[in-house]
């Protein structure tokens, strides 16, 4: 029995915006609706624009058909660069990509940057993967209503937790769902995932009960972090704090490489910030998260090159 285009489950998702099901489109993870997207609207040659850095994919699939990626750093203080995005836009420019909340930075658009952007008239794909995590969650999709050039995706990754079965999806113009579901392959989703996703929507009370302990981790790795000398713990929107290490003197690689010593793993994003100094943290539970900040602390002693200052700070830094 082939899966039926899950039209019940498309409704579901429309009612909670407000919309028809013919608003939606599901995907296997929101990384097929990024391709279906750029396959839709960009040619060989053309531009799509990126707040950089920000999801690897973007530009992956924008390579992929040809498109050229225009690349629009994030400022000193990890957010937008929204004059630099409008003054990007070219002739050739044909989509435009936000994820807000940013990955990797967790920075996230307000609704007046957004609607500026818009307003220009392109193709612009407003990426909520993270949204859910925001200590005070609200969506643009209804955006929409005014905006026809919005495409809104969404994600059962993240929040949810259900990476591994596969399932994304996007809020569009019911005309922009036409048009990219001409590209869609049939039967994309599978039974079992749309049970899966059916499954968490109808448990919404543990579902907010999860966000508020993550939200409370979170707030707790940036308190405890931005004590370890050296370290800066960023607020962010997502469910990771971003770690500035630049105090310390020390590589993030090889700050990593320490924490993976203590059996924590971590992410170094010198590869992806211009600032070369931020590692990335993920949010876990109470247990996980004092040992990160326990590993940290031993990280920076071992690691922070010892001169007299140095010393002196890890005397008063050792534990009683």
């Amino acid at each position: 029995m082939y899966p039926n285009g899950a039209r019940g489950l498309r409704e579901r998702l429309a009612r909670r915006e407000g919309f028809s099901d013919d608003y939606v489109t599901l995907g296997t993870g929101s990384t097929e609706l990024i391709d279906l997207v750029i396959r839709t609207f960009v040619a060989p040659g053309e531009e799509v624009l990126l707040s950089v850095p920000t999801f690897s994919m973007y530009e992956a699939r924008t390579r992929a058909v040809g498109g050229v990626p225009i690349m629009v750093p994030i400022t000193e203080d990890n957010t937008f660069d929204l004059h630099g995005i409008v003054g990007g836009v070219t002739e050739r420019t044909k989509v435009i990509f936000l994820c807000t909340p940013n990955n990797p930075t967790g920075a996230r658009l307000d609704e007046a940057s957004v609607r500026r952007v818009l307003g220009l008239g392109l193709a612009t794909v407003i990426d909520e993967a993270y949204y859910e995590f925001a200590d005070n969650p609200q969506t643009l999709a209804h955006l929409l209503t005014e905006f026809p050039n919005a495409i809104v995706l969404r994600t059962f990754s993240k929040a949810f937790g259900l990476a591994g079965f596969r399932l994304g999806y996007s809020f569009t113009h019911p005309v922009v769902t036409r048009l990219i579901g001409r590209l869609k392959l049939p039967w994309n989703v599978n039974g079992v995932t749309i049970a899966a996703a059916t499954a968490v929507l109808d448990d919404m009370a543990e579902f907010d009960d999860r966000m508020r302990r993550l939200r409370s981790g979170r707030d707790y790795l940036v308190q405890e972090l931005s004590v370890v000398p050296g370290l800066r713990g960023l607020s962010t929107d997502g469910n990771f704090v971003l770690v500035d290490t630049h105090h310390t003197g020390i590589d993030p690689e090889t700050f990593v490489q320490s924490m993976f010593a203590e059996g924590v793993l971590i992410r170094s994003l010198a590869v992806h910030h211009a600032d070369h100094s931020y590692v990335r943290v993920t949010v876990g539970d109470e247990d996980q998260n004092r040992r990160c900040v326990d590993a940290m602390r031993l990280a920076v002693l071992r690691l922070t090159p010892l001169d007299g200052a140095t010393a002196a700070v890890r005397v008063n830094a050792q534990p009683m």
